[in-house]
């Protein structure tokens, strides 16, 4: 992002954090410094997600405040209701986010790509990306889900119990169907805000746009439904006996847990600093009334669900690397629609650049497309060429003796262009590339590019086609059996 536009920005969110009070003064430090990570990567889209999870996170923790506030307990004896937010959450909140967008910052820095543009995940700097979107997508729906869920007018009901029995309202792993609603809203915006301002390649179109708004959006509201599981099972919900509502940790800490005592029991901080003193006077007057006292407190509360392995903190952070791990993981498959290309220093390889033109006949019209590739300087190192083009991808039929390709360097040989009418006949041996209708193989021991779990020492061929208006780039190499 330029500098005049993200300064500005960053100063801004922090004023704002820092006049609306939502922010403790080490939390103001600690969002800064992550917005200022989000704003020096080159595009503007990690730092557009940031503050759309942000402005959207506080709007809708200030819906309703009062009423919220009525419906838990703070650990203080207070009524609950979120305060001013540490660096602790801030942290916890943004640091998946802010890891990514430095990663991914690091790797366009270091790319001798030209063309910066985002595939939807055909290659690491996309991978990461689909990780940072993620992400936000799945705190958003996270911070939806809770602050709007817990006004519903029907019960939560916990997750986690086979029965889905119904819990107070703020206990963790409870869900309504509001709060699910308001989940998939969350991740929605999110979603929608990256295919606004994620720069994709001229090939994407309003259906790609779509298509991973949609897939983005169902992926952070899962995001939030594992939040739910992860707070039902790894975090304890505490249960004041007397109101039955909740009792919420200041700052998404735990509410203590004293092992000491026979049964679980569970004491705010200010109790537990107020029967402490009662201890110390009871031991120095002898008088042996107060250890009663003490029992009673902890009696006053019990743990409803969970296990208390986890703070809130703790279980937003896992959740977010979670959802974004994940995202990663399924862009690199089949079902994510694109594979990882591995791309290998040509130029000091003894490699030339040869341009080939392929005139075709589709849907009535004849296309040009003009093919630039990369060959071993040495014509012994070529083990010749096969460009295969499927049928199905125009959209029409292609008459196999409609291709000419056009190459003066008779050096090269073996060089043929094979029309083939089932895409199925090709896809083991190509890599594939959704939006080209050229796939190109090398004529040897060439390996799909797509196959991570090879090495790559030397690369047979590169280049990129166009047709019209539409550049593709491709790479294939030869697999390393040493």
């Amino acid at each position: 992002m330029k500098p005049y536009i993200g300064i500005p920005l960053v100063f801004g969110l922090v004023y704002r954090a820092w006049s609306r009070k939502s922010l403790t003064p080490l939390g103001l430090v600690v969002a800064g410094c992550s917005a200022s990570a989000h704003a020096l990567h080159p595009w503007s889209a990690p730092v557009a997600l940031l503050a759309v999870f942000y402005f959207g996170g506080t709007k809708v923790t200030n819906v309703k405040h009062e009423i919220k506030s009525r419906l838990t307990l703070s650990a203080t004896g207070t009524e609950g209701g979120e305060g001013p937010r540490n660096h602790i959450q801030v942290i916890a909140n943004s640091i998946v986010g802010t890891v990514l967008s430095i990663a991914h910052a690091i790797v366009l820095a270091n790319s001798t790509d030209t063309e910066s543009c985002f595939s939807l995940g055909q290659n690491a700097s996309d991978i990461l990306m689909v990780g940072i979107v993620a992400n936000y997508a799945a705190v958003a729906a996270d911070t939806f889900s809770s602050e709007l869920g817990i006004l519903s007018k029907s019960k939560p009901r916990l997750i986690t119990s086979l029965n889905l029995r119904k819990v107070p309202p703020g206990t963790n792993g409870g869900v309504t169907a509001t709060g699910l609603g308001a989940g998939l809203l969350g991740s929605f915006i999110v979603s929608l805000t990256s295919a606004a301002v994620l720069p994709f390649c001229s090939s994407a179109g309003m259906k790609e746009r779509v298509l991973w708004t949609v897939a983005l959006t169902i992926w952070g509201a899962l995001g939030s439904v594992l939040d739910s599981v992860l707070g039902g099972l790894l975090q304890a919900s505490v249960v004041d006996k007397r109101s039955g509502k909740v009792v919420e940790g200041n700052g998404g800490r735990k509410v203590l847990i004293h092992p000491a005592s026979s049964k679980m029991s569970v004491i705010g901080a200010s109790h537990t600093e107020t029967t402490g003193r009662a201890v110390n006077a009871a031991q120095s007057r002898g008088n042996q009334g107060k250890p009663e006292q003490q029992e009673e407190v902890h009696e006053s509360r019990r743990v409803e669900t969970g296990h208390d392995w986890l703070d809130n903190n703790g279980v937003n952070v896992l959740m977010a690397a979670s959802m974004s791990l994940g995202a990663m993981a399924i862009a690199q498959t089949p079902l994510g629609g694109r594979s990882l290309y591995i791309v290998v220093p040509l130029h000091a390889q003894g490699y030339i650049r040869h341009e080939f033109l392929i005139d075709g006949f589709a849907e009535g019209e004849i296309h040009r497309t003009r093919l630039i590739l990369h060959f071993p300087e040495d014509p012994t190192r070529f083990s010749g060429l096969v460009v295969v083009e499927p049928f199905d991808l125009w959209g029409g039929l292609q008459a196999p003796g409609a291709m000419e390709l056009q190459h003066s360097d008779k050096r090269y040989k073996d060089i043929r262009f094979i029309p083939t009418s089932t895409f199925k006949q090709t896809s083991d041996c190509i890599p594939q590339t959704l939006n080209s209708p050229e796939f190109l193989a090398a004529a040897s021991d060439a390996a799909r590019s797509g196959d991570l779990a090879m090495k790559a020492n030397r690369a047979i061929l590169c280049g990129i086609a166009q047709t019209g208006d539409v550049i593709r780039r491709f790479i294939i190499h030869e697999s390393s059996n040493a």
